[in-house]
């Protein structure tokens, strides 16, 4: 997850947002959507009129920040106590099984 520290950033230098869009000739809305992190993008043009009227880079702006909600395991999950894959082991019982009433209903039908 990207986070945007612009608030932080006009804040330091004693700039509003409004004041920020004048100079960047920029819509405020634009700004503000971006400062919210309201935008799922942003274009290059926008971040280099922002950093060139900053005097900074886009890495003062914008920080990453790993999503707490997305873990990556650090481990396989746990076998069963034979060291067989419980879950595996239940979708191929499932595909075969399906794949009997398949038959089944084609044998019926002939």
């Amino acid at each position: 997850m990207i986070r945007v520290r612009l608030n932080d950033y006009l804040r330091q230098r004693g700039l509003s947002q409004r004041e920020l869009a004048r100079r960047t000739e920029t819509h405020p809305d634009v700004i503000s959507r971006f400062a919210r992190q309201a935008t799922s993008a942003v274009s290059y043009e926008l971040l280099s009129r922002i950093c060139s009227e900053l005097d900074c880079a886009p890495g003062d702006l914008l920080e990453f920040a790993p999503d707490p909600s997305v873990q990556i395991p650090m481990f396989e999950e746990p076998k069963g106590v034979d060291g067989v894959d419980r879950e595996l082991m239940n979708a191929t019982e499932h595909r075969e099984t399906g794949r009997r009433a398949d038959r089944s209903l084609r044998d019926k039908k002939t």
